[in-house]
């Protein structure tokens, strides 16, 4: 796959929201199973900021699903 950062955190922040508001999650709620601040979330989901591996995975967690199916983007 040809991405760059900047892309790819776009298309994660978008995959993390959609994934989220499929799921009737508030930002807040997703903020409390998380353990990450809402204005940090806003910002992945925003795709502003990089994500830290461990934030990754709870986020994944938290939303119910494989950790792999945040990063699978439709071309």
């Amino acid at each position: 796959m040809d991405i760059n950062e900047s892309d790819f955190l776009s298309k994660l922040g978008n995959k993390t929201k959609e994934i989220r508001i499929n799921s009737d999650i508030s930002l807040e709620e997703l903020s409390r199973l998380s353990s990450i601040d809402v204005d940090t979330l806003k910002a992945i989901e925003a795709g502003a900021i990089s994500v830290d591996l461990m934030d990754f995975v709870s986020i994944a967690k938290s939303l119910n699903v494989p950790p792999s199916t945040l990063v699978e983007f439709t071309k």
